[in-house]
C-alpha cells in the first residue's frame, strides 16, 4: 500500500493503481510540455522561458548553433526546436 499526503488528506493506493496513475500523469505532462514547446519567441522570450540570456540566443542564432527563423530583420525561435537542439549539443559534449 502506498500512502500520499495531499491537500491535508491521505490517499491510499495499491501498487497497481499507483503505477497506472503515475504513468497517466507522465502522459499528461508530456502532452502539456509538447503544447507549450511549440511557442515562437524572440530572444527575450527565450530568456524568460529558459533563463538563458537573450544575448546567448541571439549570438547562437547568428552562428547557426541553434535553429532560428529569420523574418526580415527579426529573428525568432521555435522553443521546442531550440531546446531539442540544445539538448542534442549537451549530449554530444559540444
Amino acid at each position: 500500500m502506498i500512502l500520499l499526503e495531499f491537500g491535508g488528506q491521505v490517499l491510499a493506493f495499491d501498487e497497481q493503481v499507483f503505477e497506472a496513475a503515475r504513468l497517466r500523469g507522465l502522459e499528461l505532462m508530456a502532452d502539456r510540455r509538447s503544447q507549450v514547446e511549440d511557442e515562437i519567441l524572440d530572444a527575450a522570450g527565450m530568456e524568460r522561458r529558459t533563463g538563458v540570456p537573450a544575448t546567448w540566443w541571439a549570438e547562437s542564432a547568428r552562428r547557426g548553433a541553434v535553429p532560428s527563423l529569420q523574418l526580415g530583420k527579426y529573428v525568432r525561435f521555435s522553443l521546442r526546436e531550440a531546446l531539442e537542439a540544445a539538448k542534442g549539443k549537451r549530449r554530444s559534449g559540444q
